[in-house]
């Protein structure tokens, strides 16, 4: 008996050897490329499972409660020096995980393209930011930036958040309890849609708020086209949603009225560049949908988790409201507050700053090796994809001391280097409307910390971690007017 158990042992563990040095095999046929000779080695870490690569293992991480332990691990040991390799999303990946390499990757577009795995260029579309590159995206980005950041927008930007958030919040006030992820979320996407397509606030707006949101969900989920997974249903909502800009498009041309209000849309139909040569409807149709994504996406879970720091810090919380109310009494209380006013706010900004430092509402974001790239006497292949980690540079307590606490004052002295506070990006691909998110967030807090109160109902709620950060209850509170 004892026999056969032990024969039965060695069997199983020739299986798992076996099927590790097959998987080994497989990685280095299909992924390991010849490097030039004197050139530095890959750097340390694991491709994972043929194919899967360590994507479920990531996912892991994000989905339970601790999701630095997945890059953490990896950068635990003196050889990594900022960089591990590992296989994401269908692709063999360098991570990246201090300031200095990512100011690195992120400033030289020579060495580095556009790295988003093909599902999240499929789902936000091909003629989009995230898809083109080179000339293509600098006058992509010269021909649509100006219409969301121009003097008109920002005004615009506030006078619908003054009147749309002054709304919301009173409808909250008078429920009592509200469940603010998903409200703010509503405001956000109404604020955006109004500024970019005129659209006003209503069932229809609900419909395509919701599409949005679905095609948002599938963006970092696993490409798997089949009936009911995240990313079937964003292509469906794709689908849809280009339907619905196309329309839109087609019913202003055929109209022989000039608009009133010119909106974002109005300015991208019309926008030249110096050829004479306008946009194509596929690339107004993408450069809109990257617009409202990131136009209510960010804003609302920035505001979200400053409702909660404010909650937790009360002296954080007297301090802005201080600040808005010096602000507020200077312009007399039925003055409006303008860019300028807002720009000229120095608390607000640490407050914004410390949120999405601790938060991280995008995690990482990708790049593309276009050749051979030496880094810290490591290779990165051509061809890999290269992740920026936000999250271990913005919480690095070599950059900032004690990093999970909420703290803006940190703020007062001294600003990062460059690299080492990314939240929108940078270089030629940092995002086109940084201002307008800090504006309408700043906006909206502004009113919130005036003329309001809350009280989480769950104090304690836990964090889930995708697609964005957020409390797992949506951040359910008691929300009274002062």
């Amino acid at each position: 008996m004892s026999m056969d158990l032990l024969i039965t042992a060695l069997s199983g563990l020739v299986t798992i050897c076996l099927a590790y040095a097959l998987t080994l095999a497989f990685n280095v046929v299909k992924y390991y490329p010849s490097l030039k000779p004197g050139a530095g080695p890959i750097p340390p870490g694991s491709l994972g499972l043929p194919l899967f690569g360590e994507t479920l293992k990531f996912l892991t991480c994000f989905h339970g409660s601790r999701p630095d332990l997945f890059w953490r691990k990896r950068t635990s040991s003196s050889s990594s020096k900022g960089l591990f390799r590992t296989h994401l999303f269908g692709q063999p990946t360098i991570c990246v995980t201090t300031s200095k390499l990512v100011k690195s990757v992120l400033m030289n577009d020579r060495l580095f393209g556009i790295g988003w795995p093909e599902s999240a260029k499929k789902l936000v579309g091909g003629r989009s930011f995230l898809a083109v590159s080179g000339e293509a995206h600098r006058r992509l980005r010269r021909l649509s930036t100006t219409s969301i950041t121009n003097t008109n927008s920002l005004k615009c930007t506030l006078s619908e958040v003054r009147t749309l958030t002054t709304q919301t919040l009173s409808a909250w006030a008078d429920k009592g309890e509200v469940v603010v992820l998903p409200e703010i979320l509503k405001l956000t996407f109404n604020i955006i849609a109004k500024i970019i397509l005129s659209y006003e606030p209503g069932e229809e707006a609900d419909v395509f708020g919701a599409e949005v949101y679905q095609l948002n969900q599938g963006m970092r989920n696993m490409a798997i086209d089949l009936p009911g997974t995240p990313f079937n249903r964003a292509l469906k909502a794709r689908r849809k949603l280009k339907l619905r800009l196309q329309k839109i498009m087609d019913a202003r041309r055929a109209s022989v009225l000039a608009p009133s209000n010119p909106d974002a849309l109005d300015s991208l139909m019309r926008s030249k560049d110096e050829d004479g040569q306008g946009l194509e409807d596929d690339e107004i149709i993408d450069t809109i949908l990257a617009f409202l994504i990131a136009g209510h996406e960010t804003s609302a879970h920035a505001i979200v988790w400053i409702m909660y720091f404010l909650q937790k810090h009360p002296q954080a919380l007297h301090k802005l409201k201080e600040e808005q109310q010096q602000i507020y009494d200077l312009k007399g209380r039925t003055g409006s507050l303008s860019v300028s006013d807002f720009k000229a706010l120095t608390y607000m900004p640490r407050v914004i700053d410390e949120t999405l430092r601790i938060v991280n509402l995008s995690p990482f974001t990708f790049r593309r090796a276009l050749e051979d790239v030496e880094l810290n006497e490591s290779t990165i292949p051509k061809g890999w994809a290269v992740q920026v980690w936000f999250r271990a540079i913005h919480l690095d307590p070599a950059t900032f001391p004690d990093p999970y606490t909420f703290n803006p004052d940190r703020w007062i002295d001294s600003r990062p280097t460059q690299g080492a506070y990314t939240p929108f990006g940078a270089g030629a691909r940092g995002c086109p409307g940084s201002d307008l998110a800090k504006l309408e967030i700043s906006a909206i807090v502004h009113h919130l910390v005036l003329n309001y109160r809350w009280e989480p109902i769950d104090p304690d709620a836990k964090t889930t971690y995708l697609p964005h950060p957020k409390p797992a209850d949506g951040y359910s509170v008691r929300f009274f007017r002062l």
